[in-house]
């Protein structure tokens, strides 16, 4: 229910009537004791909530580097030992005589920080963000010299070469966005 202002009074009366009909209709209270018991528990939900996304980052992260480590393992082994390796036709032009360094690249450098990546992410550390973007650059970097060198050949090859470049996109995005996140949380 709405009041009137009083018309006559101390200004401080006309100020105090006017504060309540504001708050009464904004269904809020003025009195700091009635605010008080939501003081502490505002910022712990803040807290929890960011604990909850960073887990679940986490998780997310240290999924993708293990499953990108895992196939650039196989296809890095695959690439050395000869195994369902692509015509070195593809090679021609390129500074690449045969598949044993781009496998050994792959195997190494892709490889090799997408497992330290999940590894940190697995464990929460606080570099997992630094190496996943790494592992996400790294993979995307691998994937552009690809094309570069043997072109995008119809079939099965254009279309990993086009998921793993995502993967690497996603991963990256996903750590940016976490890292800016604790930025920004940090800042509060």
């Amino acid at each position: 229910m709405m009041e009137a202002l009083p018309l006559f009074g101390s200004a401080n009366d006309r100020a105090y009537s006017r504060n309540r009909i504001t708050n009464q209709t904004r269904h809020t209270t003025t009195s700091p004791q009635d605010a008080a018991p939501l003081a502490g528990v505002l910022p712990f939900a803040r807290a929890k909530r960011e604990a909850a996304m960073r887990r679940i980052t986490m998780v997310v992260l240290a999924v993708l580097t293990f499953f990108l480590a895992l196939t650039a393992f196989a296809g890095g082994a695959g690439l050395v030992l000869g195994f369902n390796v692509p015509p070195t036709e593809y090679l021609s032009g390129s500074p690449f005589g045969g598949y044993l360094l781009p496998g050994l690249a792959l195997f190494v450098f892709v490889g090799g920080s997408a497992l330290y990546a999940g590894i940190l992410a697995a464990r929460r550390s606080s570099l997992a963000l630094l190496f996943s973007t790494v592992s996400g650059i790294v993979i995307m970097f691998f994937e552009f010299i690809e094309v570069e060198t043997i072109g995008a050949p119809a079939g099965p090859a254009r279309a990993l070469q086009y998921f793993y470049f995502l993967l690497g996109t996603v991963i990256t995005i996903v750590a940016l966005s976490a890292w800016y996140g604790d930025l920004r949380s940090a800042k509060k």
